[in-house]
């Protein structure tokens, strides 16, 4: 892509976001181990990282969280490459949890970890997300749905937009795909920056 296209591309996504619409593993078997109070009641927040971060000439990387674990537990990759939640390195040195946003098409995004680097990008089968080779997947297409406040629902082309990011409450917090209808606490996000080394 161009700069041209891909400042084309940004331009894009500012006005839908001023216009309030969008930029917006273990197994199925635990969904049932999702508690009934997490519904998130106060979601609240900045949004300004996420806009800074779909900047197409920004290297900056990010943490992301959710309100049902609250910022002290970042998407991160384990030893086999799952996405699962897990307690931000303080000195900022885990390149395991820090995050790229890559502008692709039509307001969707690419997600790379940094450990990995761009050749692998967060792409997602019927059940829950995982890595795989960088190609044009639908399911490694994201979408970041504003949830207001400064919150976002993330979805991919591949499962729609009626399904979004969510983590389990059970050991090792791994990531999977909910139903957006059941509006629970961990389907909401928010990145923050991830400090200058």
């Amino acid at each position: 892509m161009s700069i041209r296209s891909a400042l084309s591309v940004l331009a894009a996504l500012a006005m839908t976001l001023l216009a309030g619409q969008a930029l917006s593993q273990t197994g199925v078997e635990q969904l049932s181990e999702v508690t009934k109070n997490e519904t998130c009641t106060t979601c609240t927040g900045d949004a300004s990282a996420l806009y800074n971060a779909l900047n197409p000439e920004s290297e900056r990387f990010y943490y992301f969280y959710n309100a049902f674990l609250g910022e002290g537990k970042v998407l991160t990759l384990d030893g086999n490459n799952r996405l699962m939640m897990a307690a931000k390195n303080s000195n900022h040195t885990n390149t395991r949890q820090q995050w790229k946003i890559v502008i692709a098409n039509d307001g969707y995004v690419h997600l790379w970890n940094k450990a990995l680097g761009d050749t692998l990008r967060v792409d997602s089968d019927t059940a829950k997300p995982h890595m795989a080779g960088s190609g044009g997947y639908s399911g490694q297409f994201w979408y970041m749905e504003d949830a207001h406040s400064g919150w976002s629902r993330i979805s991919n082309s591949y499962q729609g937009r009626n399904k979004v990011l969510d983590t389990y409450n059970a050991a090792g917090n791994y990531v999977f795909l909910e139903a957006k209808a059941k509006n629970t606490s961990g389907t909401f996000w928010k990145f923050s920056l991830v400090p200058s080394q």
